[in-house]
């Protein structure tokens, strides 16, 4: 990682945003801000999924998977509901 002052950040500002490595800013010597190429996005669902389970934003369930069957269609299903919302 490269070190910069402010005044060569602002000169080399260009050449920093092209390029894919982490620098830091300083500030009278002292780091005062890092700048880092941000994350390409994940190119599909699985990789997004693993990504979020290495962050442990999904944790997946241990249940065994159970297959949606929806229920026979009944005739009326959508007067009746319009008639308990009007109630």
């Amino acid at each position: 990682m490269r070190t910069h002052n402010l005044t060569e950040q602002s000169i080399d500002a260009e050449e920093q945003l092209n390029s894919e490595r982490t620098e830091a800013v300083s500030y009278r010597g002292k780091p005062v801000a890092e700048i880092r190429p941000i994350a390409k996005p994940p190119q599909n669902i699985q990789e997004r999924l693993e990504e979020m389970e290495r962050e442990v934003t999904l944790v997946r369930s241990t249940l065994p998977r159970c297959v949606f069957r929806p229920g026979e269609p009944k005739p009326g299903a959508l007067e009746r509901f319009l008639a308990d919302r009007n109630e």
